[in-house]
């Protein structure tokens, strides 16, 4: 049968390389972890639901009520999660919930940590970041108010 003819890779690297030099094979490794945030996708569906499912799992593995802080928490964060999971029916854009969905679970995330460490920086970072969506949601002024409601109640849980 005579010779396969080259594939496009081995012809565009003898073009780099040159004629008198040799490819050796290697293992070419392509980072997948890129992250993708909804707001960067034009025209995508946002399925709340599994968004939902995810944080509602985060917030079971907050530890029972360890201290008064935590067993104040949790129900905080249950009722923030079933108000944002609503939120698009009520006028909300929907990659406006996800993103505080998001915040809600890396509370929920930083929740489970010891005692200590719990309430470090990051954690301050994302009441700043939920209160910024506060203000995006002013177009439904009564889920606006509800989620305002409890960003300040976790804030002054978690700082005071």
């Amino acid at each position: 049968m005579g010779d396969k003819p080259d594939s496009f890779a081995k012809q565009f690297v003898r073009g780099l390389l040159g004629p008198s030099e040799t490819v050796r094979r290697r293992q070419i490794h392509i980072d997948q972890s890129r992250q993708v945030r909804a707001r960067d996708i034009v025209g995508s569906t946002i399925n709340l639901g599994d968004i939902k499912d995810s944080v509602v799992k985060s917030i079971a593995r907050m530890p029972a009520q360890s201290d008064e802080t935590a067993g104040q928490l949790k129900p905080l964060l249950e009722k923030l999660t079933e108000l944002l999971s609503t939120a698009p029916d009520q006028g909300v854009e929907p990659e406006v919930a996800k993103d505080a969905l998001d915040e809600v679970k890396a509370i929920a995330d930083a929740a489970q940590q010891p005692k200590a460490n719990r309430f470090a920086g990051a954690v301050r970072k994302t009441l700043r970041t939920l209160r910024g969506i506060a203000e995006e949601l002013k177009g439904a002024p009564a889920v606006a108010t509800q989620f305002k409601g409890y960003v300040d109640q976790i804030g002054d849980l978690m700082t005071g």
